[in-house]
């Protein structure tokens, strides 16, 4: 009997992965299309944790280059908090994307946080949870764009700076958490 309850946990794991497999792994390839990350940005625990979202977008294709026309960071209400066209994208983390530079090479992968996009503060509860929209474009057909939404929480402490005025800062990791992001359009054909 454990034999077989321990198959069926094994055939059930392998078929819950199978499931969840990214556009890339099922080797979608397309011209152009746009995807939709999940996310969240707020404080709690009294103003001692803060809780962001980073957003890792990747191009997975081994040939072709991917331009990123459009980011736009909307809340709950679909108002939007940020919105960045091509060739003026918002600085991301490592310096592969932002002003100036709008396109990831093959294999290139970059990084945004809602840090960068809406600040140390929380955002209302009325105005969560997030949702980042990409919207891209490759000159040749290329595997669709990749990218996961990974939810951190870090400690968060309110210090005295250097010109005597609270200074907010953020102090170690406490969890992390990713989710995939979703293509809800491809262009296949041009």
């Amino acid at each position: 009997m454990k034999t077989l309850s321990t198959l069926l946990f094994a055939l059930l794991a392998i078929s819950a992965g199978s499931v969840h497999a990214a556009a890339a792994d099922e080797h979608h390839k397309a011209y152009a299309g746009r995807l939709v990350c999940g996310g969240n940005h707020f404080v709690r625990a009294s103003g001692t944790e803060m809780h962001f979202t980073a957003y890792v977008l990747r191009n997975l294709d081994d040939e072709g280059a991917i331009r990123i026309e459009r980011i736009r960071l909307v809340d709950a209400s679909g108002a939007t908090l940020a919105d960045f066209t091509a060739p003026q994208l918002p600085p991301f983390r490592n310096g592969l994307l932002g002003p100036g530079d709008d396109t990831l090479a093959p294999g290139q992968s970059s990084i945004l946080r809602t840090l960068d996009l809406v600040g140390l503060d929380g955002l209302p509860r009325s105005r969560r949870p997030l949702q980042l929209i990409v919207e891209w474009r490759a000159e040749d057909r290329a595997l669709t764009l990749e990218a996961v939404a990974v939810h951190i929480a870090r400690e968060r402490r309110t210090v005295t700076g250097a010109d005597g005025l609270p200074a907010v800062t953020l102090g170690s990791e406490r969890s992390r958490h990713l989710n995939p992001c979703r293509t809800v359009y491809r262009q296949r054909w041009q």
